[in-house]
């Protein structure tokens, strides 16, 4: 199964169920080459300059030099984390980690040093966001957090889901002045789940818009740009 995909000079990259990652030319459709190394799904991918970011199910994060011949070199693996890392973000030769442990890791890309952990969160770390000099966590605790990038300090948090302990935000994505987050309501006793995406107001952190979305569309993923901010909803792909 494909898990998580990234982009990056005429290349896709694809991480997979299997700890697999490949590396497509978009003109030829041709395979170039396949990364080995994880141990477990990859479920995040990310770029930062000319290196690739990966994070698995492994609890591992790796770091690919891209373009150094065929082969395309692990120059690093970054352990810390004591859960999955479920997503990945980047900022000025940093690469932020999130996880199941509940943390957000900080790591200087370039060197492979842990600089921060930022704690807070009461659930898993799913999504991450990068938005001028704040970052956005969203977590299966039913919030999203906004921290201070480079000093790390927590700034406010914000309920992201209508019913308290139900709903969890999967994933965030940012198109100019709105922050998009993806989430579910894990409903009640006899109740279906239900799933929606919401729009905030990066200034205030306020919900201005919930678009709910039909029965079992998942909102897994999301990604600005194109005119539209683009989710991975069930089987389909929808603005």
């Amino acid at each position: 199964d494909l898990y998580s995909l990234a982009a990056w000079e005429g290349h896709l990259i694809s991480g997979h169920c299997s700890g697999l990652i490949r590396v497509w030319n978009v003109a030829t459709g041709a395979r170039d080459r396949k990364l080995e190394g994880h141990t477990d799904a990859v479920w995040c991918l990310a770029v930062s300059g000319t290196r690739l970011v990966s994070g698995s199910w492994d609890r591992s994060v790796k770091v690919w030099a891209m373009g150094a011949g065929a082969s395309w070199p692990c120059e690093r693996t970054l352990v810390g984390h004591a859960g999955w890392v479920n997503t990945l973000a980047t900022w000025r030769g940093k690469v932020l980690s999130g996880s199941d442990d509940k943390s957000v890791r900080v790591w200087d890309v370039g060197m492979g040093a842990h600089d921060a952990t930022l704690i807070g969160h009461e659930g898993s770390v799913l999504g991450l966001a990068v938005h001028g000099d704040r970052l956005l966590s969203a977590s299966h605790d039913g919030t999203i957090r906004e921290w201070a990038l480079g000093t790390w300090g927590a700034v406010r948090t914000v309920e992201a889901c209508g019913r308290e302990g139900r709903q969890a935000p999967f994933c965030l994505a940012v198109s100019g002045s709105k922050l998009v987050s993806g989430s579910a309501d894990r409903g009640g006793a006899g109740e279906a789940e239900r799933y929606e995406v919401r729009v905030w107001d990066l200034g205030t952190l306020e919900c201005e818009h919930t678009l709910p979305q039909p029965a079992g569309a998942e909102v897994w993923c999301l990604a600005a740009g194109c005119g539209g901010v683009w989710g991975g909803v069930g089987m389909e792909a929808v603005v």
